[in-house]
């Protein structure tokens, strides 16, 4: 009986060691899906990033072309601009000449009167 007894509580004994050697094997593999799950989060956060960086870079990139194209558009508009008002003030004189010679030609006809 006392043998009986003896090999029950090696038996317990046993199963309470598989048993605390069974949990402590799932906290272990918790923490590891834990660690696993957190090393996942932050690659996906970081591949995330990684996108959202890209595409900024992108936009930044078409932003830089369209500034460019608008300021060649600019340097264009100035030279018809200065091109243009060289026209004018060769049109101002030339007009102004035409005035003094009609205001001649009037001052003459009134004299020759």
């Amino acid at each position: 009986v006392q043998e009986s007894k003896a090999a029950t509580l090696a038996a317990k004994k046993e199963t309470e060691d598989i048993i605390n050697a069974t949990a402590a094997a799932m906290d272990a593999k918790e923490e590891q899906v834990e660690a696993e799950a957190i090393a996942l989060l932050a690659i996906n956060a970081t591949a995330s990033s990684g996108e959202e960086i890209q595409n900024l870079k992108e936009e930044i990139a078409d932003l830089d072309r369209e500034k460019l194209a608008l300021e060649d558009n600019l340097d264009s508009i100035q030279r018809q601009n200065s091109s243009l008002c060289v026209e004018l003030e060769r049109e101002r004189e030339s007009n102004a000449e035409t005035l003094q010679l009609h205001r001649r030609q009037v001052s003459d006809a009134k004299s020759q009167a």
